[in-house]
């Protein structure tokens, strides 16, 4: 399924915005790449108290944090967009990989990526990774 999808800046967070992507079909992704998690969080907490930001976009050091998980589960996020350069996973991306299917579990994550040794490691069928999170409700088989 093709997604439509526009970044906003942290600071364009608002009900309008989250409104005008609902009733489009479109998703707005806002853009946290440059905040670590306890700066997410904090920011989240104040400018969505009611959780309706479910689009975020990480950096791929802010999902290596340990912390990251348990400060998502007291957001409304439920989609991670992550900024997975090159240069942050030189060699054996195993570690990365490996919080990616973690965080598949709760999330949709959707690994941004411009290299071909990783997207390759990431698309291969066991990996996990985009996998409908289990907290998703999903229709009974017909």
């Amino acid at each position: 399924m093709p997604i439509i999808a526009f970044v906003w800046r942290p600071g364009e967070i608002s009900p309008r915005v989250s409104e005008m992507a609902q009733n489009t079909g479109s998703r707005a992704i806002f853009d946290f790449s440059t905040m670590g998690p306890e700066a997410l969080h904090s920011f989240l907490q104040k400018a969505d108290p009611v959780g309706r930001v479910s689009d975020i976009k990480i950096s791929a050091s802010t999902l290596m944090n340990p912390s990251v998980g348990r400060l998502l589960k007291e957001t409304g996020a439920r989609n991670l967009w992550v900024e997975c350069p090159s240069r942050f996973s030189p060699g054996d991306p195993s570690a990365l990989l490996e919080r990616l299917r973690t965080l598949s579990e709760d999330y949709r994550c959707f690994p941004i990526v411009g290299d071909v040794p990783l997207l390759a490691a990431m698309v291969k069928e066991d990996s996990g990774i985009g996998a409908s999170p289990s907290r998703v409700a999903r229709p009974p088989d017909s």
